[in-house]
């Protein structure tokens, strides 16, 4: 089982294009929990599945896996949504869908949500 997800933490949080549009990259493996009101934008990330590709030998030699990423934000998200397009391709994972979700809160304010999907396999 290859865990990747340090190489896409690594990937959203050290690049500065990236860090220029989500200053101190509010970033969450999983949901968001916050002690106060949000700061927006932000992105949260989940591993949503991790499994055998290939086997030979009695060993696992690939591993393919797929990560959600969601970018929540008050302004369009098209240009985040560039960047973490790009750097996931970066590290060979493809995106497989996106799609926009805006979300309303009980202060009734909405929230633009895009939810991104990229997967790719890893050798072990």
């Amino acid at each position: 089982m290859v865990n990747a997800k340090p190489l896409v933490a690594s990937a959203l949080s050290t690049d500065a294009a990236l860090i220029a549009i989500v200053p101190k990259v509010r970033m969450f493996d999983g949901i968001a929990a916050f002690t106060t009101a949000p700061v927006y934008p932000y992105l949260t990330y989940e591993e949503i599945f991790n499994g055998e590709a290939l086997h030979a030998d009695n060993d696992e030699v690939e591993s393919e896996v797929s990560f959600r990423i969601h970018l929540w934000g008050t302004s369009s998200l098209s240009i985040l949504a560039g960047h973490v397009n790009r750097l996931m391709h970066g590290i060979d994972l493809g995106r497989n869908y996106s799609m926009d979700q805006d979300e309303l809160l009980d202060t009734g304010q909405v929230v633009k949500h895009k939810i991104m999907s990229y997967s790719g396999t890893f050798t072990a």
